[in-house]
């Protein structure tokens, strides 16, 4: 069959598409290709195809090898690479969340002074609470715990001991409205104090890294998986087809 189409030259890649056998692929590369119309594309394909010897549409088997090995990779990759990115966000969201819980009550915060009465440890996953504090502020019994008071894992308990004894006060933003329950290792109701550091400045500096570190890499994920799944659901499964009447 002879046609206006019959003569035009598709470019490389389009005529890899109908070799391996994506013909919507091969529509809208050369449309974008060559800036033309669905239909003018449509019939320049399928006048290819009529006018082509179908011998002549198969690519080497090596390259379509090649071709399901990388998306059998990628099958797989993606969707680990995605899992770990909302493991990664649910994990920090723990720190996350006090801070903000901090931020929208950050009015109710004054300064106070906290006793300590005893060394605290409970590893009871209800509570989150690691090495810390038992203490009072006025005849308030409460319990402290904050990553700048003492790291658990460079001090055991008799460096802790030494650094907190009974009778030491330490000045902290105290809000009796706010749960005390713990996050991340850490008191709610009880804020480390600084003289020279506003009470927000740390807790924006929390979700600040979280934006960065934690929801950035898994919104790059959600597109790197969208973007292979769109390729998946297009290539439809790669294969060489037969005769031209396969394309249909």
């Amino acid at each position: 069959m002879e046609n206006e189409h019959a003569e035009i030259s598709l470019p490389d890649e389009v005529i890899r598409c109908l070799a391996t056998g994506r013909k919507i692929d091969a529509i809208k590369m050369l449309r974008l290709g060559q800036g033309i119309g669905l239909k003018e594309a449509k019939e320049a394909v399928d006048a290819y195809l009529l006018s082509s010897d179908p011998s002549q549409l198969r690519v080497p088997q090596g390259s379509v090898v090649a071709e399901r090995v990388s998306d059998r990779r990628a099958a797989w990759l993606v969707p680990v690479v995605v899992l770990v990115a909302i493991a990664w966000a649910l994990i920090n969201s723990v720190s996350l969340a006090a801070s903000l819980i901090i931020l929208a009550n950050q009015e109710g915060y004054a300064e106070a002074t906290f006793t300590v009465d005893k060394l605290l440890y409970g590893d009871d996953f209800e509570s989150g609470l690691s090495w810390g504090l038992e203490g009072h502020i006025g005849g308030k019994q409460l319990r402290y715990y904050a990553p700048t008071l003492a790291d658990g894992k460079a001090l055991d308990r008799r460096g802790l001991a030494k650094a907190f004894p009974s009778g030491t006060e330490l000045e902290v933003w105290h809000n009796e409205d706010v749960t005390d329950t713990l996050f991340q290792h850490r008191t709610l109701n009880l804020v480390p104090y600084s003289e020279s550091t506003a009470l927000t400045v740390a807790e924006w500096a929390t979700v600040r890294w979280w934006l960065q570190f934690c929801l950035l890499p898994l919104v790059i994920a959600f597109i790197i998986g969208r973007a292979f799944d769109n390729r998946s659901g297009l290539n439809g499964g790669i294969r060489s087809p037969r005769n031209p009447g396969d394309f249909s």
